[in-house]
């Protein structure tokens, strides 16, 4: 097995206390639901495990669009890896100061493969998870198995919040 870098993302904050090697910020795009951050990744083998992540800060949460309330995951080889948190009512307000929810979506050659939203319940979960190792991409509770060769994919993530993360390590 082939290890890829990692490439990680921070304010200027995070990053100066953050122990690991951080590539700079990043460049949030407003979306109709919130913000979303579009990476473009090198080519992915077959046999590829890519597992994103995002932590926010959980000041972000009082912001948030959707009301619902995340925890955030650590960096691993394949990018990132992700933690899931608990989903409160859709639309209700979580506890105080909780960062709001995210989403992953991978995208190549026309063909959109997302995650379950972070924090998920269980009906977000099986929507979302696809293993059929016929598609060139198969999604899980919080990573995307590559089967096929993807030649120029492109790894987003929608976060519902009224403003762009201020504090924020991916």
């Amino acid at each position: 097995m082939q290890l890829m870098p990692t490439q990680r993302l921070a304010d200027p904050e995070t990053a100066s206390r953050y122990p690991l090697a951080v590539a700079g910020g990043a460049y949030w795009s407003r979306t109709a639901a919130g913000w979303a951050l579009t990476l473009p990744l090198p080519p992915l083998p077959a046999g590829t495990l890519l597992v994103p992540s995002l932590s926010l800060s959980p000041a972000e949460g009082l912001s948030s669009a959707a009301g619902a309330s995340s925890a955030a995951g650590a960096s691993s080889a394949a990018g990132a890896s992700s933690a899931a948190g608990a989903l409160s009512a859709a639309g209700a307000l979580s506890a105080a100061g909780a960062a709001p929810r995210h989403r992953w979506t991978l995208a190549a050659a026309g063909v959109s493969y997302p995650l379950p939203p972070v924090p998920s319940d269980r009906s977000d979960a099986a929507a979302g998870a696809t293993a059929s190792p016929e598609r060139a991409v198969s999604t899980h509770i919080d990573c995307f198995r590559i089967h096929r060769p993807l030649a120029a994919p492109e790894l987003t993530v929608n976060v519902d919040a009224r403003a762009p993360p201020a504090r924020y390590l991916l």
